[in-house]
């Protein structure tokens, strides 16, 4: 019998211990945040001060104009290569219903001559 009641006793000492862990549980919040990211080419342009700057050196400018134009905010990240060594990128774009989409790209006519051209231009700027 005393047997019985410590098995008793310890029965609902454990579901105690259960109910216990199972509200000390932490609570979950699932926070939804929406970025409207803009379509390739519709990104804000730099700054004549900002252009300026990474100029200077000539070396690293291009790589430096495209990080400043499609990676200093959240929406303009419009562009992503998925693989190194991959002749083509993805870019964000209107498809034919105005919805954007990541379409592939040819890497080196999209980033280099587009880019290269703005950056050009934009200096030209400064040279006149």
């Amino acid at each position: 019998m005393a047997e019985n009641e410590r098995l008793v006793h310890e029965n609902a000492e454990l579901h105690a211990r259960l109910d216990e862990s199972r509200n000390a549980r932490p609570n979950v919040h699932n926070n939804n945040v929406t970025v409207n990211v803009l379509a390739y080419g519709q990104e804000p342009l730099p700054s004549m001060e900002e252009v300026l700057a990474i100029l200077k050196p000539p070396e690293n400018s291009v790589a430096k104009y495209i990080e400043l134009k499609h990676f200093r905010r959240v929406e303009t990240a419009n562009l992503r290569i998925r693989n190194k060594r991959s002749r083509t990128m993805q870019v964000v774009e209107e498809d034919a219903s105005k919805r954007l989409r990541w379409t592939e790209k040819d890497r080196k006519k999209q980033m280099v001559e587009a880019n290269l051209a703005q950056s050009v231009a934009f200096g030209g700027e400064f040279c006149t």
